[in-house]
């Protein structure tokens, strides 16, 4: 019998008419009365998603852990950048109007703002002065968690906030941060194993077929043009991002937008044109398509009315561009009608786009030019993922090579015989 989890601080449920239970977390009212906000906040929840009490624990610990600050000072209090130690750093870079935290994408600031709750919360006191390479080990250990299978991304992401932090704080000119800074930037922590699921051709044109059979054609052109184009899920999908985020959109729901790759991105030539998303603000990389020798992206493409090719290029069964969660759902129900594991997720089909690619001997150059990587090294360490493949063929050259000095030897052979006086040496 598995053991009762405590209940998350602050949570509360709440029924609809629908008979729809909704997670909230709830401040205490004396917070309230002080002036914290939110009063009230909604919790992401999905009944078809095993995961989604960690997710509700987690921002409830994140919603708590920022009520009890408040509560400990007031906000000036959890602002105050004088006081030398790890939390008034952090707050620095987090709340500075001029602090590069503010340029980062909205789907890296989230857990940034989410994790340095966390560093605060277990460190946050110590002063910057007293901290050496041992104690940021400690810390790193303990963020990570003991269990069998540590959760070194997690780990990972609290050290970049306290690097992003401390290089702030440099900039800045804050005491002891530049020290603190040079002493991490010489330590090497474990990362999490990189993924090895890539998607085979032959699966894409499963999940294809079952996109279609559940409903979802949206899906397989989706999948059709991530394995083809070897562009990112949320490149070929589009997202929704706070309306605070420059990228113009004519798509706006509540506070939020959606952008993303749109019909008129295609012109008469089957060229597909759009900026990355990852890339947008830093190299302004362009990526260039030619859709017409996409075998399976013209067979998708094929299947949609001419009357329809307007606005987001991926859309859901009622013509609305998916938001994440409902992709991924409707994602793994597809993958599991088409006998694909779970242990394949929706973003490796880039992964498997450019393996298959590889493995059909395209230059690793063109690749990465494709996949829209200014450095090869991305390509070749994190999405081509036929390490098997990349043996073989080092093995197949040794072959040849040795095949050909077999050759060699046996010519050179051959002619000294030729070369030889049958009668023998002279005699004396």
């Amino acid at each position: 019998m598995s053991e009762k989890r405590p209940k998350p601080p602050g949570l509360k449920w709440r029924s609809r008419k629908s008979g729809e239970r909704v997670a909230y977390w709830v401040a205490r009212p004396d917070a309230v009365k002080q002036g914290f906000r939110p009063a009230t906040q909604r919790l992401p929840y999905d009944p078809d998603d095993p995961g989604h009490l960690d997710k509700i624990s987690f921002e409830c610990g994140r919603l708590q852990a920022q009520m009890m600050a408040f509560q400990h000072g007031g906000w000036e209090r959890m602002k105050r950048p004088e006081d030398g130690t790890v939390r008034s750093i952090i707050n620095l870079y987090l709340h500075d109007e001029e602090s590069p935290f503010h340029r980062l994408k909205h789907t890296t600031r989230r857990p940034y703002e989410c994790y340095a709750v966390v560093v605060i919360d277990t460190v946050g006191s110590r002063e910057l002065g007293s901290i050496d390479g041992r104690d940021v080990r400690r810390w790193f250990n303990g963020w990570a968690g003991a269990e069998e299978t540590p959760k070194l991304a997690r780990a990972q992401t609290c050290l970049a906030v306290l690097k992003s932090a401390l290089s702030f704080g440099v900039m800045c000119r804050r005491k002891h941060c530049a020290e603190l800074r040079e002493i991490i930037s010489v330590m090497r922590f474990p990362h999490p194993a990189p993924r090895k699921m890539a998607p085979s051709r032959a699966q894409i044109v499963g999940i294809r077929k079952a996109a279609h059979e559940n409903g979802h054609p949206g899906i397989a052109l989706a999948a059709a043009l991530q394995f083809e184009t070897m562009q990112r899920l949320w490149d070929v999908v589009g997202q929704w991002v706070p309306l605070a985020d420059p990228t113009p959109s004519a798509r706006i729901a509540g506070r939020h937008k959606w952008v993303g790759p749109q019909w008129s991105d295609i012109d008469q030539n089957m060229i597909l044109r759009w900026k990355p998303t990852k890339t947008s603000n830093t190299t302004g990389v362009e990526i260039e398509v030619d859709l017409s020798v996409c075998r399976m992206v013209a067979e998708e493409m094929a299947l949609v009315p001419q009357e329809q090719r307007v606005g987001p290029l991926i859309v859901d069964p009622k013509g609305r561009p998916y938001d994440a969660k409902r992709y991924q759902r409707a994602f793994r129900e597809i993958a599991r009608a088409a006998g694909i594991p779970d242990a394949l997720w929706s973003r490796d089909i880039r992964a498997g786009g450019i393996t298959d690619a590889r493995m059909n001997g395209a230059l690793i150059d063109d690749i990465a030019k494709a996949a829209g990587h200014t450095d090869q090294r991305t390509t070749s360490n994190i999405y081509n993922r036929d390490a098997l493949g990349a043996h073989r063929r080092i093995a197949e050259l040794r072959r040849s090579t040795m095949q050909c000095e077999s050759h060699t030897d046996d010519r050179v052979a051959r002619g000294n015989e030729l070369n030889e006086d049958p009668a023998g040496p002279p005699h004396h």
